[in-house]
This record gives structure tokens, sequence and C-alpha cells, in this order.
């Protein structure tokens, strides 16, 4: 087993500039890894706070705090292209925070979640979990209840944050295999996608969220 390897402080993505050179090595990769962190607490529906990006090699940290969406339009076009595959864990949460944020979601998706199910890993296998079993790498446990809107992010979290995406190409790959061999590759595909008419919501159901929050005494979206 292994550890993930740390190096010097990941470099937070927080100009157009940088990020349009991160996407253009990116464009070059079959395939990505992808994950975001967000903050639910105080709110109806995820606020972005990070979005972690990975090639085979190299791993971008892109802060959605400081970019606005038309600086991010680079990478949301990479989220959607149909070329690129994209890799994510549990894809589910990650795919609510990018529709919520931008309207869009990732596609297309292999959910290593789901592709470890498929492989008989047992469903909702964690990705700490996955990653020893599958690559032999350890990462940290995750960072529940870290404060990801803050600024500026300590060097902790992104080593965390950084970590948290780094092998998902590889273990992407590693999956297909076992998929392949199981000729379950486009049944795990068909599996992973996600419709972002699940995460819309009607005014009842907006209505009913407010009402839960007065009465909870939550101070999202309204004061009561």
């Amino acid at each position: 087993m292994r550890q993930s390897k740390v190096e010097s402080t990941p470099h937070l993505l927080t100009t157009a500039k940088d990020l349009a050179a991160a996407v253009e090595a990116l464009n070059k990769e079959p395939s990505i890894g992808v994950d975001t962190e967000f903050i639910r607490e105080t709110s109806f529906f995820p606020r972005i706070a990070l979005i972690q990006i990975s090639g085979r090699e190299k791993t971008f940290l892109v802060d959605p705090v400081v970019l606005d969406k038309k600086a991010l339009e680079p990478l949301l076009e990479l989220l959607v292209r149909e070329s690129t595959l994209k890799i994510i864990h549990a894809s589910h949460a990650d795919q609510e925070c990018l529709f919520w944020a931008y309207g869009i979601v990732a596609k297309p998706v292999l959910d290593t979640s789901v592709a470890a199910a498929l492989c008989g890993m047992g469903d909702s296998i964690g990705l700490q979990k996955l990653l020893r079993e599958t690559l032999g790498v350890y990462v940290s446990k995750g960072r529940a209840r870290a404060k990801w809107l803050a600024r500026p992010l300590t060097p902790e979290l992104l080593h965390y944050a950084e970590q948290d995406v780094a092998h998902l190409v590889s273990l992407g790959e590693k999956l297909k295999e076992v998929l392949d061999s199981y000729q379950r590759w486009e049944w795990a595909l068909e599996e992973s996608e996600v419709h972002p008419n699940i995460f819309e919501v009607s005014p009842q159901e907006l209505a009913s969220k407010m009402a839960k929050g007065c009465e909870s005494g939550s101070t999202a979206w309204v004061s009561c």
C-alpha cells in the first residue's frame, strides 16, 4: 500500500488566464477526474466552493468563489464535452452542485461508485476504501465540516482537495478493465448518467423547503 503523494502546497487557480491554460492541457486528455467541494448548511441548495479537475498526470484546483461564470466558461464547456469522459466518485452531489451553480451536469460520466458496485465491490463504497482496494493507494479521510468557502484555504485543505481527485483517472482505467471483463462497461456508463431534471424544484417544493427552514430556525434564503 502506498501513500498518496504529497508535494508542495497545491496551486489554486484564481485567474481566467491560469484556468484557460489548465483547460488547454486537459483538452488533450481522453478522460478527466472531477470533484467539487461545497457548503449547504446555510442554504437550501449547495454553494460551490471549489472545483478539482485531474488528468493522467496533473491536478488543478479551481476557485469558483473568485472566478465568475464567464471566466469559468472554458472549464464548463469541457465538463459537457461528449468526447471527454468525466470520472466522478458518487457523482450525485457534485452534479447537483454544478447544476445549481452553472445550470449544467457533467457528461459523459463514469461514476466510480456505480462502477465498483457492478464489479461486485458492494453498494456505496467510499472513495478512500475503493482507492485502497483497487490501486493500493491510501488517502486521508474527508473534511465534511471544513469551511470550504473561507479564504484563504489552508494548505491542509488544498492537499486534501488535491488527493481527492488525483487518482480518479487511474481508478477509472482500472475499473474499466474489470467492467470490460464482465461486459458491463456500457451498463456502467448508462447507470452513471444523470439527467438535469432530477434537480429541478417546483414552486411548491421550494415553498415547502422555506417553511421547513422557518420551523427549524434556518437562515437559508429567508428570514422568518
